[in-house]
């Protein structure tokens, strides 16, 4: 698998500034999950940054599915719709939603959100 600027390497979800890695990587040496095998591609930064490895062990997670062509997309679902564009496409559609949402986060809009966004498993 190729991630042509989006690869992690070590880096983990409280890097401040995160380096857009680029790597290709070998199936064979992707996590795996559930009785399918199926590959698990790490959300190790909160910037998107991908791997192979979970880079928070210490953070809890919810393992999310790419929905079949054609499904759609809800609040409810946790499941998500794999989408196809360039960075400039990416970045028009999300611009500033991180900065909005680390803005206005807080303890009870986390517990309201459930897993969806990540929080460390100590006293938060």
């Amino acid at each position: 698998m190729v991630f042509p600027g989006t690869y992690s390497g070590e880096q983990v979800w409280g890097e401040k500034t995160p380096s857009h890695g680029e790597k290709s990587i070998q199936l064979d040496q992707f996590d795996r999950h559930g009785e399918e095998q199926k590959i698990i591609l790490w959300v190790n930064t909160w910037n998107h940054l991908l791997g192979e490895k979970n880079n928070n062990p210490d953070i809890d997670i919810t393992y999310q599915h790419a929905l079949p062509a054609g499904s759609n997309e809800s609040k409810e679902s946790k499941d998500f719709k794999i989408r196809k564009g360039s960075r400039n496409e990416v970045d028009a559609r999300y611009k500033g939603l991180m900065t909005s949402v680390s803005k206005v986060m807080t303890k009870e809009r986390q517990k309201a959100l459930g897993k969806r966004l990540f929080l460390k498993k100590s006293n938060e």
